[in-house]
Order: structure tokens, then sequence, then C-alpha cells
């Protein structure tokens, strides 16, 4: 997760991180989060459009936080807890 409130920031961050995945292999996804409540999907394309950097590594996503909540980890459903387990805390009701 990169927290920035500044788009020209956003590729600064980006080469740091690069350094660290280089190496994992191009089958495996890797998103980069850009926490920046200030931040739209388009400025997030802006920041990284034309990236060299990024372009070599195809596996990487640059994605805005709450875009990468509703679209990536939505997708996903929670596992069944194993029988014999439960659970302690307990979900609440909102009034």
């Amino acid at each position: 997760i990169l927290s920035t409130s500044r788009k020209a920031n956003i590729m600064k961050n980006i080469r740091h991180k690069l350094i660290k995945y280089a190496d994992v292999p191009p089958s495996t996804q890797i998103y980069f989060v850009v926490d920046a409540p200030t931040l739209t999907d388009s400025d997030i394309q802006q920041a990284t459009q034309g990236s060299g950097a990024l372009s070599k590594h195809p596996n990487i996503n640059v994605i805005l936080l709450q875009t990468f909540l509703s679209t990536v980890i939505a997708r996903f459903s929670a596992l069944p807890l194993p029988e014999g387990i439960s659970l302690v805390l307990m979900e609440t009701e909102q009034k």
C-alpha cells in the first residue's frame, strides 16, 4: 500500500517498491494499492502512464484503494470455517 496525497509522488513510491518485486514470476499478479482519498482512478492512470519501469512488469497493477476494494477484493468470498471451529467475536447488528 502506498500512501500519498500528491499525484506526483505515486511513481516515486512505486520505483522504491519495484526493486523488491522485480523477480516475482510474471504469472503472479501484484497490486500496488494507492491510499489517497483526494486522488481519482484517472489521477493514478496519468501518474503511471508511459512508465518504462512499470511496462517491464505487466503483472504489476497500480490501483486506487477504493477501486481495489470494490473490484478485486469484492470478487472473493470468505472461506467456510473448518468443522469444530466457532467464532469468538460475532458481528453485531447496527441499530
